[in-house]
Parts: C-alpha cells; sequence; structure tokens
C-alpha cells in the first residue's frame, strides 16, 4: 500500500538501491524481477499520469507515488 511505497521511498533516499528492492518487493510481474527495468518501453504506453513522469524524471530521480490507477499522490 502507500505506507509501504512512502517506505520504500525512504530507503532508496537513505542509499537503498532501487533495482534490488525492486527485485523483493515490487508487485509488477512484468520489471519487478528485473530490478524494475521497464526496457525500452515507449512513454505513451502507460496511464497519463505514468507517462508525465517518465518523460520528465531524469536517470536517478524519483517522483512522488502514482497509484494504480494513475494518480499521482
Amino acid at each position: 500500500g502507500e505506507d509501504e511505497a512512502k517506505a520504500l521511498i525512504a530507503q532508496i533516499k537513505g542509499g537503498a538501491k532501487f533495482d534490488e528492492l525492486a527485485k523483493a518487493k515490487s508487485k509488477d510481474p512484468g520489471s519487478g524481477q528485473n530490478g524494475g527495468d521497464l526496457d525500452f518501453a515507449k512513454a505513451e504506453s502507460y496511464v497519463p499520469e505514468f507517462s508525465k513522469a517518465m518523460i520528465a524524471l531524469k536517470k536517478g530521480e524519483l517522483t512522488s507515488i502514482i497509484g494504480p490507477n494513475g494518480a499521482g499522490k
């Protein structure tokens, strides 16, 4: 849930490796086992809120939580 996501973001900000946390904690069967790597997916393939984040963020940056229906928090 949201609390778990916030805890994971805090761990990443504290120095934990994103890919290791993704492998251990991701609920996404597609990218979780790949360390959260979405490969070369086009931003347009996702809900608009996620697409906007993909386009705007630089490598290594984090965004706020984007919910299962695309709602940012």
